[in-house]
């Protein structure tokens, strides 16, 4: 098992950088479409807060320092959004992730996103059992609720994933905004209602 875990890293410490326009500018831009509309239509009484954390790839770095930071954060009052490379053919949410150690959206969170998923002008967003990990593991395992939303091709990868030819014009744009749309949708829904369950 170790030598194993370390060929993964020595993979990703010689790997080329590439281009990143699906992994994860895609998400970028759905997560500012949702802010920009969310900013303006949100209650008074709800926070949002916007960010784009690095260093997924290794452990979500990034995401746990952002965590580390907001320790008292009450579970029952705050709703995670997370997109993860958005720009594919099919979208989905994830009902839970990794390849060796899974994590599990809570009952809770996926019904949430079931609900949303039925009712949504969005077109077809699907549940997922997702092979890969994501920044949405993190708050997840630490008890909050959770929707993390990814694109996948038929093969279940996002398209072009870690490739050189990740690049702006083989984006599917529409399904940028589609899960910008739904986060939308999804964050509106769980402060009109203060819950997810």
């Amino acid at each position: 098992m170790l030598l194993v875990v370390c060929a993964l890293g020595l993979q990703w410490a010689l790997a080329k950088t590439t281009p990143g326009a699906n992994d994860n500018a895609s998400a970028v831009a759905a997560m500012l479409q949702a802010a920009e509309v969310l900013n303006r239509q949100l209650p008074e009484d709800t926070e949002l807060w916007v960010v784009a954390t690095g260093a997924e790839e290794i452990g979500s770095r990034g995401m746990q320092a952002f965590m580390n930071r907001h320790p008292d954060w009450p579970k029952d009052r705050c709703y995670f959004i997370n997109f993860e490379s958005v720009g594919s053919t099919h979208l989905h949410y994830a009902v839970n992730e990794g390849a060796s150690k899974k994590t599990h959206y809570s009952d809770a969170s996926n019904a949430f996103a079931a609900r949303l998923a039925e009712s949504t002008d969005q077109g077809p967003i699907t549940p997922i059992e997702l092979m890969i990990g994501t920044d949405g593991r993190v708050p997840a395992r630490r008890g909050y609720e959770a929707l993390s939303l990814v694109s996948l091709e038929a093969n279940q990868v996002p398209r072009n994933y870690h490739r050189p030819n990740d690049i702006a014009e083989y984006i599917e744009l529409d399904t940028v905004q589609r899960a910008g749309g739904f986060a939308v949708e999804a964050a509106l829904a769980a402060a009109q209602e203060k819950r997810i369950g």
